[in-house]
């Protein structure tokens, strides 16, 4: 958990600036119902976290939860297509 006390770097509150801008890009340039399965908005939000939990046991976990869901992403719309690729008989 982040103390409120804590006192944030310059370089920190640029890292959160850039990922923020980037989000609201995306936001302005995608449909809503999209940004859930957008890479860039995800990679985004994962970077935010880990300014905020980087040097903390949660950083670990975080990244891991956020692995599992891109691979699922990636999976969920690139593996029907093969699958039906290769399941097609000539």
């Amino acid at each position: 958990m982040v103390d409120p006390r804590q006192k944030f770097s310059g370089s920190q509150v640029a890292e959160v600036a850039a990922a923020m801008i980037l989000i609201c890009w995306r936001i302005v340039d995608r449909a809503a119902e999209n940004l859930w399965r957008d890479w860039l908005v995800l990679l985004s939000l994962y970077w935010i976290f880990s300014v905020f939990a980087g040097k903390q046991r949660a950083w670990a976990a975080g990244t891991m939860v956020f692995l599992a869901g891109l691979t699922a992403l990636y999976l969920s719309s690139h593996l029907p297509p093969t699958l039906q690729f290769w399941t097609q008989r000539p």
